[in-house]
């Protein structure tokens, strides 16, 4: 055994060799380096995963839907990129907690209380409280962000562009068709046959029924597993890769309103004049009846609306 004087020279020794400040510089630099390579991996993690869609031309549009799909009209676009799911609460609570911001619904803006959510039974309507962080059912991380206003997507876009140092946007309304179809000529991206919608998307169905019987509006005849929003890529994806452009959220598009495609571009761009206080919302939600799931389908709403199933995807230039 050593002596405490032997002990205490061989402390001594240490010390004065430099060992120990040696130790202590690279325990630092360990230190240093692991928090670059975290927050390197957040850097990666925190972008939604997208997927690069082909430039091509396509039919946009449809004779048999309402005079706002008409007339039917070609398209020609240059590749671009498109978020491969909704943007998810999870990815929202991300830009929410780093910048503090408060949606539309939270701030109670445009003159509506909280979000347009469920109240139970077959009911719904503006409800203070409600938002993106609860609607009036169970959600999780992975589920679509709902209750988000244009100005809310907007926000969020502006934020993960300047996080990620690139160009993020919301996509045209020609884009998101040309994408929502995948190639397909068909009623949606996968066919014609509406028995076969609960394998591809999430909309009004059996389950929902179950839920709510007295619900009054038509439904799918199949059950996709979910009365209320689904975990993002639940479903099978299109032919591009992409997930719930059918159904699960209403998706916000950069557009402004115009009743029909009399002066609609051709080139995919945004169309930025008309009616801008209204924006184009496409693809329909979990309580979204067969009609109200086409590619085709195109509704309005103002930029401070909020409901139960409105969401957003994200685009950006190749």
């Amino acid at each position: 055994m050593l002596s405490a004087t032997t002990a205490k020279t061989g402390r001594d020794r240490v010390y004065q060799s430099g060992s120990f400040r040696r130790l202590g510089r690279e325990t630092s630099l360990l230190s240093i380096f692991l928090a670059l390579y975290c927050s390197q991996l957040m850097a990666v993690n925190f972008e939604p995963e997208m997927i690069a869609i082909p430039a091509g031309s396509s039919r946009m549009g449809a004779n048999t839907g309402t005079s706002h799909e008409r007339p039917v009209h070609r398209i020609t676009l240059p590749a671009f990129e498109l978020s491969k799911h909704e943007i998810t609460r999870g990815q929202y609570r991300q830009f929410a907690k780093e910048t503090g911001y408060r949606t539309d619904a939270e701030r109670n803006s445009g003159g509506n209380q909280g979000c347009y959510a469920y109240q139970g039974g077959i009911r719904f309507g503006w409800t203070r409280g409600m938002s993106w962080r609860f609607a009036g059912f169970a959600q999780k991380d992975d589920h679509p962000a709902i209750c988000i206003s244009f100005n809310d997507a907007m926000a969020y876009v502006n934020w993960l562009s300047m996080r990620a140092g690139k160009q993020y946007r919301l996509p045209t309304e020609a884009e998101w068709e040309y994408a929502a179809r995948g190639g397909s000529v068909d009623k949606f991206s996968f066919g014609n046959d509406e028995e076969e919608f609960c394998l591809h998307a999430n909309g009004s169905d059996s389950n929902l029924k179950e839920i709510m019987p007295r619900w009054d509006q038509p439904v799918n005849v199949c059950a996709d597993g979910h009365a209320f929003s689904a975990p993002v890529g639940s479903y099978q994806a299109n032919d591009f890769g992409l997930h719930d452009m059918h159904g699960n959220a209403w998706e916000w598009t950069n557009d402004c309103w115009n009743d029909n495609y009399e002066e609609a571009p051709r080139d995919g761009t945004a169309w930025n004049s008309g009616n801008c206080s209204l924006r184009v919302v496409r693809g329909g939600g979990w309580s979204s009846e067969p009609w109200n799931l086409r590619p085709s389908n195109r509704k309005s709403s103002a930029s401070t609306i909020r409901h139960f199933s409105l969401g957003f995807r994200i685009a950006k230039d190749l």
